[in-house]
């Protein structure tokens, strides 16, 4: 049904995969995302602190983590 996709793929097809995604985590390109990660966290805490600012002692993160998971994926 989901076929050898990343989250499902064994043996030889998973080595194929795991070869091809290998060079995305090297130190040298997670290094490079640093500045947008920390760019993102910044926004993210503004809006935080908004939110406490305003009054709001019952925070939902849910959206606000799930838009800077996207913004740093994108």
């Amino acid at each position: 049904l989901l076929g050898d996709s990343l989250l499902f793929a064994e043996g030889d097809d998973h080595k194929i995969q795991r070869k091809m995604m290998n060079p995305a985590f090297a130190y040298s390109n997670i290094k490079e995302m640093v500045p947008i990660f920390i760019h993102v966290s910044s926004i993210l805490k503004g809006l935080i602190e908004n939110e406490i600012n305003q009054g709001n002692s019952n925070i939902n993160l849910t959206p606000y983590i799930s838009k800077a998971a996207l913004d740093i994926i994108g």
